[in-house]
Parts: structure tokens; C-alpha cells; sequence
């Protein structure tokens, strides 16, 4: 993708993105760390609703059993 697109896709998604802006998320995107692997994908989703797999999820809010 072209820098102009980029920044014509991110102006159209949302508020106006100027050029030091578009340099500034570039430069970040270049230094974070990349995600960790995800392992099997949960059928429950990522909020960790009914039916999900996972244990620990009832002990986060908004996961099975949690407030």
C-alpha cells in the first residue's frame, strides 16, 4: 500500500490525519513489538462469553461468571 493510500484510508475512517501524524504512526508501528501468537481461536470470541474454553475468563469482568 501506498503512503497516499494509507493516508486517504485513515482520513476516510476517521478525523483528519496530517503528514506529521501519518510519520508519527509509521515510526511507532516500526518499534512496537509484535503480537504474541494467538493459539486456537475461542468460539465464545474475545469478551469471553458463554461457552468459552478458557477457566481464568470467570475471573475477568465481563467473562463467564464475572459482573
Amino acid at each position: 500500500m501506498s503512503v497516499s493510500r494509507l493516508l486517504a484510508v485513515l482520513n476516510a475512517i476517521g478525523p483528519p490525519v496530517d503528514t506529521v501524524e501519518l510519520a508519527e504512526m509509521l515510526w511507532l508501528a516500526g518499534h512496537l513489538p509484535a503480537p504474541a501468537p494467538e493459539t486456537a481461536a475461542d468460539p465464545a470470541g474475545p469478551d469471553g462469553g458463554a461457552g468459552s474454553q478458557n477457566p481464568d475468563d470467570a475471573s475477568r469482568p465481563g467473562g463467564a461468571g464475572g459482573p
